[in-house]
C-alpha cells in the first residue's frame, strides 16, 4: 500500500539542500591533567575535553606515554539507562490509544528510513536502524506523526528535511558533531540541520549571536546575511537534533514521541564505532547531558553556554569555535573554516 506524506513543504523541489551525489532513490527504502586551550601539542595530545566556559581542557593520553584515561565509566551505566528508558518508553505507549503495531508493520511501513538518502549513512546506521524497527520504536514515530497530521497539525520541517542533517554532511569527512533540542518551530525556519535556516529566512536570534561570537573569535570572520549552514556540513559537521519534528507554533511539543531514544543510539554508535575521532560542541544544559553517551577516551567535549539571548551573557566570549579547530588539529583534522558566502539568495546560488 502506498502511503503519502502530509508534511509543510516550502518548496516542491528539495527545500533541504541536500547533497545529489553519494544517494539512492527514497522510492523503495528506508584523571585528567589541565593544560591551556592555546597550547595544545597537535602531533602529541590526542582526547581531551574543554570546558569552554572555563577556559579549560582535559587530557588524558598524549605520545610521551602519560597514562591512558579509562573508558568512560558513565558510558556503559548510559547504554543501560539508554536500554530502560526505551523499554520504559515502548511499554507505555503499547496499551494507548495509539495501539499496539500490527503484525508485519514494520516491514511494510517505513517511510521515515527511505528519508535517510545517502547510502553511506544508511549503511552506518543500519543497526540501530533495524533494531528500532524490530522494537517497533520508528513505527510508533510514524503513527505519531500520521496522526498529528490527520488531527491537521502542521509538522516541520518538512518530510523531505527530516534527516537533512545526514544526507548533508559526508560521513568519511566527519569530524564535528553540534547538538541541538528540537527544530524551530515557526513556518520555513527549519530544515534538518540545528541552528540553521533556508536561504531567505532571517537569522534567528540564536543565530545572531552564533554570528557575533564568531566574529568576535575567528579573525576576518565576516556575518553573513544569511543563516543557511550547510557550507558547515559539507566540510563534516553533523548539526543534529536530539528531537526531529516539531508541531508548528509549538516548541518541544515532539520531544517525548521517540525521537529522542533514536537521536540517543546515534550519538553512542558515533562515539564508539565512527572511524574518525570527534569534536563534539555542547551548548547548554540539554546539550550537556548528552555527554554520558559519549566515550571521552576517544573524542573531545567542548561545553559552553547556549547561545539563545536567555544565555547570551555567558555564550558571549566562550571562544567555542577557535577551541574547536584547536580541538580538530589535535586529532588531527583539517580546522572548519567558520566563513559562509556573504549573501545566498537560494540554496547554491551566492552573490558573494
Amino acid at each position: 500500500m502506498q502511503r503519502t506524506l502530509f508534511f509543510y513543504s516550502k518548496k516542491k523541489d528539495n527545500p533541504c539542500g541536500a547533497p545529489d551525489t553519494q544517494r539512492i532513490s527514497s522510492k523503495n527504502s528506508l584523571n585528567a591533567v589541565p593544560v591551556d586551550v592555546d597550547k595544545v601539542e597537535s602531533n602529541n595530545t590526542i582526547p581531551f575535553t574543554i570546558a569552554a566556559d572555563k577556559g579549560s581542557i582535559s587530557t588524558s593520553v598524549n605520545g610521551n606515554g602519560v597514562q591512558k584515561r579509562p573508558r568512560s565509566p558513565s558510558l556503559s551505566s548510559s547504554v543501560r539507562s539508554r536500554s530502560s528508558d526505551k523499554r520504559s518508553y515502548l511499554d507505555k505507549n503499547a496499551n494507548t490509544e495509539s495501539g499496539e503495531p500490527p503484525k508485519g508493520a514494520a516491514s511494510s511501513s517505513r517511510w521515515l528510513a527511505d528519508l535517510i538518502l545517502d547510502v553511506h549513512w544508511r549503511r552506518f546506521l543500519s543497526p540501530i536502524m533495524e533494531d528500532s524497527w524490530r522494537d517497533q520504536l520508528f513505527y510508533r514515530i510514524e503513527l505519531f506523526l500520521d496522526r498529528e497530521r490527520a488531527a491537521g497539525k502542521l509538522i516541520l520541517p518538512p518530510a523531505e528535511c527530516i534527516f537533512s542533517a545526514f544526507n548533508s554532511t559526508p560521513l568519511g569527512s566527519l569530524k564535528v558533531v553540534l547538538l541541538g533540542q528540537d527544530p524551530y518551530h515557526n513556518i520555513g525556519q527549519a530544515h534538518g540541520m540545528c541552528f540553521s535556516v533556508l536561504p531567505g529566512v532571517h537569522p534567528p536570534p540564536s543565530l545572531q549571536n552564533i554570528y557575533k561570537e564568531l566574529a568576535n573569535d575567528i579573525p576576518g570572520f565576516k556575518i553573513p546575511s544569511h543563516g543557511y549552514l550547510e557550507g558547515w556540513a559539507r566540510q563534516g559537521m553533523l548539526m543534529l537534533n536530539a528531537t526531529l519534528t516539531v508541531e508548528a507554533h509549538k516548541a518541544n511539543a515532539h520531544s517525548h514521541c521517540g525521537w529522542q531514544l533514536f537521536t540517543n543510539d546515534v550519538i553512542q554508535l558515533l562515539s564508539r564505532r565512527c572511524p574518525n575521532r570527534l569534536v563534539f560542541l555542547l551548548w547548554g544544559n540539554f546539550a550537556r547531558a548528552k555527554k554520558g553517551l559519549i566515550d571521552l577516551s576517544r573524542h573531545v567535549i567542548i561545553e559552553c553556554a547556549h547561545p539563545s539571548p536567555l544565555s547570551s551573557r555567558h555564550w558571549f566570549g566562550c571562544r567555542c569555535f577557535s577551541k574547536c579547530n584547536a580541538a580538530l588539529e589535535g586529532l588531527g583534522h583539517t580546522p572548519m573554516s567558520w566563513q559562509l558566502p556573504m549573501h545566498l539568495t537560494q540554496i547554491g546560488v551566492s552573490t558573494a
